[in-house]
């Protein structure tokens, strides 16, 4: 099986933001790792729900592209993310700023709308599918801090 370098940043990103947010849980060792192998594990869904919904907004353009267009794009759109983890690491690491879940909001809004802005140039209803991927990308801002919230009572 072939992993793709999009495919490799995209899991190493949310790896890398889920360890920062567990570190911003806890101290231990055990608790960052579960953060980076939780991270690492959640980023299959951005990808598959970013592009189910932009198919549903604007079948017309996504048939006429065809499947490998939309994953393309969904891949690079979600390169985005590697900036983010890294000025994340850098606020944490070497500055001490708990801030990693806002590093991971402005990431996951600038894929969507990255991929969006792409998608828009496909033709058929632009602006819909502009604003559904970057408000799925909200949907799944909000879905990664609740859920970080509730993991402070399970630590």
């Amino acid at each position: 099986m072939r992993i793709s370098t999009f495919t490799l940043s995209r899991v190493m990103s949310f790896a890398v933001l889920g360890a920062l947010t567990a570190r911003q849980l806890s101290q231990g060792a055990p608790i960052v790792a579960l953060g980076a192998a939780v991270g690492g594990a959640a980023s299959w869904a951005p990808p598959q729900v970013i592009a189910r919904l932009a198919s549903m907004v604007n079948p017309g353009p996504v048939r006429a592209q065809g499947e490998g267009a939309l994953r393309a794009t969904v891949d690079r759109g979600f390169v985005m993310l590697v900036p983010f983890a890294v000025l994340a690491a850098v606020a944490q690491l070497a500055l001490d700023w708990g801030a990693a879940q806002a590093f991971v909001s402005a990431a996951l809004m600038t894929s969507g709308a990255t991929i969006g802005s792409e998608m828009a140039g496909w033709g058929g209803r632009r602006a819909a599918t502009a604003i559904a991927t970057t408000a799925s990308m909200i949907v799944l801002s909000g879905a990664w801090t609740m859920l970080s919230a509730y993991a402070v009572r399970w630590v």
